[in-house]
């Protein structure tokens, strides 16, 4: 349902849905009190500024980027696994509950507070260009595991053991010893001020239709591998395809990582089935 015009989504009777794609619509709402199966959820680019997950214990996957919410309650959802919610406008997120996290993206909000219990499973963090200090900063950062074993292609294409801080208040007085000691890459970019428009990375090499289930290449890109979110290899696809039909893909996410012919990564794109 993902890549339409839906305003309205009545789930009432779908009491077995597990998994929900229904990203780039113009939903305002959405009820999912009757879905307690629940498992995968995306509802990226929409025009939510709530999010109601009480009833959906068993969510182990949340993307929620691009929308307008404001407050999000986590508390009932122990299983969380992976949330992305970027460009969001929270100000306080608790994480208490959640200590099964393994990727915990939250850019470009307007967070000022994040609690949490304990991060132990944590592989990926991203808090780019929010409000946080330097002393909640270097807490997160002093409370992350011992990062994963990452190569560099995993860690730009996947972002493991990767923790970005860049762009807040408290990014320059941070401490990130402890982080680096514990094997993490800590990026911590200060920003100039200066803005710059840039084309989006992804979309310069690749394009995903969701209707038709079709990955778009552009002629610069030699090779494609496609991996499910916990890196485990699922296809590679060779040059001289600009189309590529992906139906036989399992639903979930995964990424798409494209390569030039001198072997050199160009770009990666989340894509959710």
């Amino acid at each position: 349902m993902s890549h339409n015009k839906l305003a309205e989504l009545d789930l009432a009777t779908n009491t077995m849905l597990a998994e929900l794609y229904c990203a780039d619509n113009q939903l305002t709402s959405v009820n999912l009190e009757s879905n307690t199966g629940l498992r995968t959820l995306d509802v990226e680019k929409n025009k939510l500024d709530s999010l109601k997950l009480e009833a959906n214990t068993m969510l182990a996957g949340l993307a929620c980027g691009h929308n307008a919410i404001e407050t999000l309650n986590l508390s009932a959802n122990v299983r969380l696994k992976e949330l992305y919610c970027v460009d969001n406008k929270l100000a306080t997120l608790d994480l208490t509950n959640n200590t099964k996290l393994k990727m915990l993206h939250l850019d470009r909000n307007q967070l000022r507070d994040i609690t949490w219990a304990n991060f132990g499973k944590l592989y990926s963090l991203s808090l780019v260009g929010n409000q946080l200090s330097a002393d909640l900063l270097t807490k997160m950062l002093d409370a992350l595991p011992e990062a994963p074993e990452a190569t560099e292609e995993e860690q730009a294409s996947f972002k493991w053991g990767v923790a970005d801080i860049s762009e807040n208040p408290g990014t320059a007085n941070a401490n990130t010893t402890k982080a680096s000691e514990n094997g993490w890459k800590v990026v911590a970019k200060v920003s100039t001020g200066i803005q710059t428009i840039q084309a989006n990375e992804a979309e310069a090499y690749l394009r995903y239709d969701q209707v038709g289930a079709m990955l778009h290449a552009t002629a610069a890109v030699a090779k494609i591998a496609l991996y499910a979110i916990d890196g485990r290899l699922m296809r590679q696809i060779e040059a001289g395809q600009e189309s590529i039909s992906l139906r036989d893909v399992p639903a979930g996410i995964c990424v798409a990582v494209a390569y030039s012919r001198s072997g050199k990564r160009l770009a990666s794109l989340r894509i959710a089935r």
